[in-house]
């Protein structure tokens, strides 16, 4: 199936024809004859919809197919069209021309469907990076002959082509070990035949990555108990929020007020801060911290809300 689409602010001032890879001339007319073939009008758009093979002769397939624009003569004689031209050039944001400013667009579906999957479980230079793809048809793993490459850009930008070995019906897999830091970037392609017999080609991009330390845990920013670094950063901040400047005794009284256990929470954050590696605090410690810190930055915020 494909729609070939049209867009301008009056599609009646543009006939808008398709013409066949064998010269046949196609007109919204013959949509309401020819079985395969829409055409409709919609809000500043004209569009064809057609699905191959059409009926016309031995049938119109695959070729080049090309669409045929032209001004309407009936309204280039018109005055309304030179009134319409000289809006729409007026408010593009093109040169101003004779003509009519428009897109066309052309979008094109298949049964015929290129799955890729790229997977690694490593992050660091040596690992292998595997890509499989999945060829099927009407939903069904694609039983033709096909070939499956890649063209591989590694990090340094060598480029290399790589096959793929044949798996399962319409399964293809290459396995490439990795040597450098890096983006590897595939362009795979796949060339054969369908279930009809018709040559098709696919074509689709991944890209994988490895770096020097890539397998270890990713950092949890926002967490104060990861890393001696991150500890001490937050020290620093608890420190000048308890510091008499700010957490006066008026402070301390109206947190007393909602309920809130001063001297506990302040307990439990020195206690967290003068120990000098966080893997030395018990695991309750830790937990109490947690709570102890977000009903204090909670406390804080309904008190300034309260202004």
């Amino acid at each position: 199936t494909s729609d070939v689409i049209l867009m301008l602010p009056r599609p009646q001032l543009i006939d808008f024809h398709l013409e066949t890879p064998n010269g046949q001339i196609l007109t919204p007319a013959d949509s309401a004859s020819l079985p395969g073939l829409t055409h409709s009008y919609g809000n500043n758009v004209a569009f064809y919809r057609l699905t191959l093979p059409l009926p016309i002769g031995a049938g119109e397939r695959a070729g080049k197919w090309q669409a045929v624009l032209k001004m309407n003569e009936k309204y280039s004689q018109h005055s309304s069209y030179q009134t319409a031209a000289t809006h729409l050039n007026a408010t593009s944001s093109r040169k101003p021309s004779k003509g009519v400013p428009y897109s066309l667009l052309i979008h094109a579906y298949s049964n015929l469907k290129m799955n890729t999957f790229l997977t690694q479980y490593h992050y660091e230079p040596g690992a292998t990076i595997q890509v499989k793809v999945q060829l099927s048809q009407y939903g069904i793993p694609l039983n033709k002959p096909a070939s499956v490459t890649a063209e591989m850009i590694n990090p340094t930008g060598i480029q290399k082509v790589i096959s793929f070995t044949k798996t399962g019906e319409g399964e293809y897999v290459a396995k490439v070990k990795t040597d450098s830091s890096g983006v590897y970037r595939f362009r795979v392609m796949a060339n054969g035949t369908t279930l009809r017999g018709r040559k098709f080609t696919r074509e689709q991009v991944r890209t994988g990555a490895v770096w020097s330390g890539g397998n270890r845990p990713n950092p949890e920013s926002g967490n104060p108990h990861e890393g001696d670094k991150g500890r001490e950063e937050f020290c620093k901040l608890i420190s000048c929020l308890l510091s008499e400047k700010n957490f006066s005794k008026e402070m301390r009284a109206q947190l007393r007020k909602k309920g809130i256990n001063v001297d506990g929470i302040i307990d439990y954050l020195r206690k967290y801060c003068k120990n000098r590696s966080a893997s030395n605090l018990s695991a309750s410690l830790l937990a109490n911290l947690k709570v102890q810190y977000s009903t204090l930055i909670k406390a804080y915020d309904d008190i300034l809300e309260e202004g």
